[in-house]
């Protein structure tokens, strides 16, 4: 009887809810420093170096930037701090060239990311 209080599909639907949660809880308390990184490249797949890459927010209206930063000698680049979860990225080179603004969508404010893609910068606007 007393087994079969502990075990059944409430009392294990009602503890896999409490574990995930704490899970999670426990993976943002890690992952919420507010770095974003990546590397912008050219169309050959080259580092830019010396690139500025601007960090945009995105509201119901309007984007704003909020940030920048200049990539280093093999291109990679590295925002900290920051609180967003829905931002832009662009890159930009002082010839004029510019890349394509790329939508990053976070879970939480703060998290964490690496972007897989590089940003590649383009020709002439």
């Amino acid at each position: 009887m007393l087994k079969s209080i502990f075990i059944n599909r409430y009392t294990m639907t009602f503890t896999v809810t409490i574990v995930v949660a704490l899970l999670w809880n426990l993976f943002i308390l890690f992952n919420d420093s507010g770095i974003l990184s990546g590397r912008v490249v050219d169309r050959n797949n080259q580092p830019v170096a010396d690139a500025r890459v601007v960090l945009s927010e995105k509201t119901l209206l309007v984007t704003a930037p909020r940030d920048e930063v200049k990539t280093d000698q093999n291109g990679y680049f590295r925002f900290e701090g920051h609180r967003l979860y829905h931002l832009y990225l662009e890159a930009m080179k002082g010839d004029a060239r510019s890349s394509s603004s790329r939508e990053v969508r976070l879970y939480f404010k703060g998290q964490n990311k690496k972007l897989k893609e590089p940003l590649v910068l383009g020709s002439d606007r």
